[in-house]
């Protein structure tokens, strides 16, 4: 597979050589780390966004990001602040993390006055919602993935979902990222990393926790105000409180609807990536 790579000013491009060829661009907004996929032979003139969720990173999606420029859709995506290539030093107090409200407005510069489909996975999907409840977003469909709703009763209140930012510090914060991540990639896996790799990981542990406990505090968030066409997606072997989220929300919702997806788990960006794809692409060929 041939690749060459070109430096244009601050942003690096790639060219792959794919049966479809596309390019994958980087670049900053508002300090954040953005990817752009375009297609060379574009089917829509609208984009597609993916929001991560916590302790991930916008390159997470990057085959489904290809599977959608493959079928001629520009998708944009990037590192939340606090992770990946956004999270420029250590935090040196907990208060220095954004907060969930800070994540609504850096999605709301990322998107600017593009056109088409919000798709937020996880955290990422609470962060779409809240920010298109509040119209700092206008998708024209939104779509999420197991996003979880801890301001609700019925959602679990373990972890910094059960603290005020306020009660929680640094040592805390470094032995919960850890601690999530092993539940994550398994401790055998976390432990054959590179010493580096786990640093950078328990230094993202701040954002986690400020995002996780500022959300469990979030009352202004009102899903009965989006009115945009909106899908919930959730695994079939999801954990009781995510159907339930799900359920909530499509009944909360006036335009919107479940879909309970056979078979997949949590991480159905990296595992099965075609299946989002299909779901993305069939909402696009709607709009």
């Amino acid at each position: 597979m041939a690749k060459t790579e070109l430096n244009l000013s601050n942003t690096v491009v790639r060219v792959t050589d794919h049966e479809n060829a596309q390019t994958e661009s980087t670049t900053t907004i508002a300090g954040l780390k953005v990817y752009e996929y375009l297609p060379t032979l574009p089917t829509t003139d609208m984009t597609v966004t993916l929001v991560h969720g916590g302790m991930d990173r916008g390159r997470s999606f990057r085959r489904l990001a290809n599977q959608l420029a493959n079928r001629g859709v520009r998708v944009v995506t990037y590192d939340r602040r606090g992770y990946g290539d956004s999270l420029s030093e250590s935090y040196k107090s907990l208060h220095e993390a954004p907060t969930f409200e800070e994540h609504i407005s850096d999605l709301s510069e990322v998107i600017g006055k593009s056109r088409g489909i919000l798709f937020g996975h996880s955290i990422g999907g609470t962060i779409s919602l809240a920010a298109t409840a509040k119209a700092m977003v206008n998708p024209l469909a939104l779509v999420t993935y197991e996003a979880p709703l801890p301001f609700m009763e019925f959602w679990r209140q373990n972890g910094p979902y059960a603290f005020n930012r306020e009660e929680l510090d640094l040592q805390y914060a470094a032995s919960f990222a850890k601690e999530f991540m092993i539940r994550m990639v398994g401790e055998e896996v976390w432990n054959r990393l590179p010493p580096s790799t786990r640093e950078r990981r328990i230094a993202e542990g701040p954002t986690l926790v400020s995002e996780m406990s500022t959300a469990a505090h979030y009352h202004s968030f009102k899903p009965s105000a989006i009115t945009t066409p909106t899908l919930i997606c959730c695994g079939s072997i999801a954990p009781k409180r995510h159907l339930q989220a799900t359920q909530y929300l499509a009944s909360t919702i006036e335009s919107a609807k479940a879909e309970i997806i056979d078979g997949a788990d949590h991480g159905i960006h990296l595992s099965r990536p075609s299946i989002m794809a299909e779901v993305l692409s069939n909402l696009l060929a709607k709009l």
